[in-house]
């Protein structure tokens, strides 16, 4: 390497050169490579396929259980009278009956508790997963 040292300069000149033309031929064998889409990839491609439909519908799965579905029609009916109460309780207050408000009013005193310990542990879970995961 002194020869082509001293005819080009220095002998890191040369190297850097020879480590360039190494890595342009490099590269170009790995487009030409990646135009072609080879078996061995199509099957590794495959597989991550059938994994990301198996992960798919496991977590389906876990969507329809009776427990899942008894968890959301538990919430609904919970939310649901707390919604139809707080809507009677404005309707009462529109209509200046003020014996019906403040007895709604007690009766939403009792149900916000529940209606967000429902909401917390209903939607929290999913929550708590979700972060958990990342």
């Amino acid at each position: 390497m002194s020869f082509f040292g001293g005819i080009f300069g220095t002998v890191k000149a040369v190297d850097k050169g020879i480590s360039l033309i190494d890595k342009t031929v490099g590269h170009i064998a790995s487009g030409f490579d990646q135009l072609v889409y080879t078996d061995e990839e199509k099957s590794a491609d495959s597989v991550k396929l059938t994994d990301l439909r198996i992960g798919m519908v496991k977590s389906l799965q876990d969507q329809f259980t009776p427990r899942s579905i008894s968890r959301r029609i538990f919430a609904g009916i919970i939310l649901g009278n707390f919604y139809l109460h707080a809507n009677l309780w404005l309707i009462f207050v529109y209509l200046k009956n003020s014996e019906m408000v403040t007895a709604i009013k007690e009766l939403l005193k009792m149900e916000l508790q529940i209606a967000l310990l429902v909401c917390f542990f209903y939607f929290g879970y999913y929550g708590v997963k979700s972060i958990l995961k990342k």
